[in-house]
């Protein structure tokens, strides 16, 4: 079991790229280019992994300041424990107690009223990955990617859309009169899968190339820390002015995903 946690607050990385990789997962992050007037880094993530059996991995993309990640790093390593037990669980009982350990962290009425007295807001993506099957729930526009080949075939490669003006933190969209959110579970085919999450300062950087999902999927079929290097090379080249960070690991399935029904006619 290995725990990867960090705050731009404390590496801010500005005018740097930083890419590591831990175990099985990647980990990039670049904060910014000063001569753009970058001058701190609100992103975050927190990552539980245990080698090829489970990924939890949260990415956190803060404005205002960086309390609100703070809040929220904070509740996680509090919970550490809590997140290995249930992600060690068989893979029935995983898939349902991780999502419920996540909705009650963000529902709970405490972290909701801590949330108002801190300054600012997050973007929220959690992704657990076990075996053949993938939970993700995201509060905001940090976005999430799963490339295979026979989703490319039919031109997918995001798992989830953008959705602005929703964030956890001093303005909060789980504290509104109807909780604001996006949550999915998705079934691997068989094969290799990449797992990307990324913050959107990769995306609006220059005439945003990697607005074009294909561009990330096409560069992620190599080495993780080559094609990480690449991502944020060209943000950098073009003083992108954004903080950015990039989460991505494999998994190879051994099992058949689910198929339709075929008739054959005569």
């Amino acid at each position: 079991m290995n725990l990867y946690k960090w705050c731009g607050i404390d590496n801010k990385y500005l005018d740097v790229i930083e890419v590591k990789k831990g175990d099985d997962v990647t980990f990039g992050c670049y904060g910014g280019a000063t001569a753009s007037g970058q001058y701190t880094n609100e992103d975050g993530y927190f990552v539980i992994a245990k080698d090829k059996e489970f990924v939890c991995a949260v990415l956190l993309d803060a404005h205002a300041t960086d309390e609100s990640v703070g809040l929220v790093l904070d509740s996680l390593s509090k919970n550490e424990k809590e997140i290995s037990n249930r992600a060690n669980l068989s893979l029935k009982d995983s898939m349902r107690k991780i999502p419920e350990f996540f909705m009650a962290l963000i529902h709970d009425s405490e972290f909701i009223e801590r949330s108002k007295s801190i300054t600012g807001e997050t973007a929220f993506l959690v992704v657990f990955q076990k075996e053949n099957y993938l939970w993700w729930l995201s509060v905001g526009d940090n976005s999430l990617y799963l490339f295979h080949p026979e989703f490319a075939e039919l031109g997918q490669y995001r798992l989830n859309e953008r959705i602005f003006y929703q964030w956890i933190g001093q303005k909060n969209s789980i504290d509104l009169e109807i909780p604001c959110f996006v949550q999915g579970t998705i079934e691997f085919r068989k094969g290799k899968h990449t797992i990307l999450m990324l913050t959107d300062g990769v995306l609006e950087v220059g005439d945003r190339p990697f607005e074009d999902s294909k561009k990330l999927f096409d560069l992620y079929q190599g080495d993780h820390e080559t094609a990480t290097k690449d991502v944020l090379g060209v943000v950098k080249n073009a003083q992108g002015r954004d903080s950015c960070t990039i989460i991505s690991w494999d998994v190879v399935n051994e099992k058949e995903g689910l198929r339709p029904t075929v008739i054959n006619k005569r």
